[in-house]
């Protein structure tokens, strides 16, 4: 009886709230049981008779359950008395599968004598339209403000009255906190609106962009100013500080750069043409070499012929002693004109990067030979110390006697008008051979040495190209070798070649 009663209340009440299109519940706390209007079961896509019997398991079921946590807290605060109304935005899960956002009201209608709930009445509105719209929104508020956020420029916003409403931390961190300050007191220290102030224009719609000098921060800034629309429609000025001063500096530095570059092109083409032209060099002094080897051999098979002639005069003539002697002088002068076409074929051989066994000792022999005259010319006092047998080793000859040819030549190039060049070698264990020269010229200083085997690197003011060293270290690397340098500043300077036996 009571409850035909309370449904009839019910009905009653659902059809004055049927304008509102709300859904109405009534719990009964005691036993379970609810009772729901059919717009209830519409919100989330049902029919009542697809819900029947409901209890207010049909709601916790259907309810999210980390919103159930939340209602449970806002109902025991009712329940206790700290709220007046119990009030909650829930998800339930439409018979579609999504959820839908409910505002979920109510009040305990019914006590028994000892204070517990007995009855308790409520509504359900559909909100989902308006949390969507609150969620787009504030997508588009954390968007707006992850852009001010990560920008660069300074951004803030001031109100018609000169409230400032935001900075963005870039700005902040320039000028410091903002709140409660008006625009012409945190930029400029005033206590009066600024003079040239453009926030009438900007209201009325306009773009202004001008240039603000910080006497704060002693920058330059160029300022855009943009007119914005508050949430209730009201006009806002967004501006947007970009620091010049950087830009102007940095435009400096490239200028700077840019002419620096321009002289380092200007010295580097210089460096090239001599480059060029002593690569020029190289290849005439190669045509010559190529020349001088076709001399040698043209030259070696008449001269065994003048050989073999003296030869047989000497044995079958009886000749006087004047005749003997000029006989074997002149044997002695071929033998000499024989040695060097034998020098010249070997050291103008053209490189086949071939390699086989290689006497060091006689490979040096020879480029001391041919630089005889230019040591001469230079004072310089050879020394060596090279063993006769020391072992042959597996290289390609002339690469290796372009080394040695570079080493030797950097050694005089150093001593000025006189001095020494030591030339010494020996095993090195039993698979290696060091080759060292030495000068007592004026040394290297450390900061050249760091770049000693650089491409066109050269302490040689007019004479050097910057390429011997690199190349001969480049020689050394492909024979598995290593080629180390010692020097000191007034001490001279000592190259070390370690070179595998095979």
């Amino acid at each position: 009886m009571v409850k035909s009663k309370q449904l009839k209340e019910i009905e009653k009440l659902s059809s004055i709230l049927e304008v509102t299109n709300i859904g109405v519940w009534e719990w009964n706390i005691k036993s379970g049981n609810t009772i729901f209007n059919e717009r209830w079961a519409e919100i989330i896509g049902y029919s009542i008779e697809e819900l029947t019997p409901t209890t207010i398991n049909t709601w916790t079921n259907l309810a999210h359950p980390e919103d159930l946590i939340t209602s449970a807290a806002l109902l025991e605060k009712h329940i206790s008395g700290e709220l007046d109304y119990y009030e909650c935005e829930v998800r339930m899960r439409h018979k579609n599968g999504k959820w839908v956002w409910i505002l979920d009201r109510g009040k305990v209608s019914s006590w028994a004598g000892d204070g517990k709930p007995l009855l308790m009445l409520g509504t359900h509105q559909d909100i989902t339209k308006r949390k969507l719209a609150e969620y787009a929104l504030k997508i588009e508020i954390d968007n707006l403000n992850n852009i001010f956020n990560s920008m660069l420029d300074g951004v803030y916003i001031v109100t018609q009255d000169f409230d400032i409403r935001y900075v963005n931390p870039i700005l902040q961190k320039e000028l410091g906190c903002y709140k409660g300050q008006k625009c012409y007191e945190y930029f400029h220290h005033s206590k009066e609106i600024c003079p040239w102030c453009k926030i009438e224009e900007v209201l009325a719609g306009k773009t202004i962009r001008r240039e603000w000098f910080s006497e704060k921060k002693q920058k330059a800034y160029d300022l855009i100013g943009s007119p914005l629309k508050d949430f209730d429609g009201s006009t806002l000025k967004l501006e947007i500080l970009r620091d010049v001063t950087e830009h102007k500096q940095a435009k400096e530095a490239l200028q700077k750069n840019y002419d620096e570059l321009e002289q380092r092109v200007i010295e580097r083409t210089e460096e090239l043409k001599k480059l060029h032209e002593q690569l020029l060099h190289v290849e005439k002094l190669a045509a010559v070499g190529r020349f001088s080897a076709s001399i040698a051999h043209e030259f070696n098979n008449p001269l065994c012929g003048v050989i073999n002639a003296i030869d047989g005069i000497s044995m079958r003539a009886k000749l006087n002693e004047n005749d003997q002697m000029i006989s074997k002088l002149a044997l002695h002068e071929c033998d000499r004109m024989k040695r060097l076409i034998a020098n010249l074929q070997q050291f103008n051989k053209p490189s086949t990067g071939i390699k086989c066994m290689v006497n060091i000792p006689k490979v040096i022999d020879a480029i001391l030979f041919f630089s005889k005259n230019a040591l001469e010319n230079k004072k310089a006092t050879i020394i060596k110390a090279i063993p006769q047998n020391l072992p042959e080793i597996w290289v390609v000859p002339d690469q290796i006697k372009q080394v040695l040819i570079n080493l030797i030549d950097n050694a005089s190039d150093a001593l000025g008008d006189c001095g020494t060049i030591t030339i010494a070698a020996a095993s090195s264990g039993k698979n290696k051979i060091t080759i060292s020269i030495s000068d007592t010229g004026e040394g290297i200083d450390p900061a050249s040495l760091e770049q000693i085997f650089e491409p066109f690197y050269t302490t040689k003011a007019v004479k050097g190209t910057g390429l011997g060293l690199s190349v001969s270290y480049g020689i050394i690397k492909n024979h598995n070798g290593k080629i180390e340098v010692n020097s000191e500043l007034g001490n001279g300077t000592t190259f070390t070649l370690t070179l595998p036996l095979k």
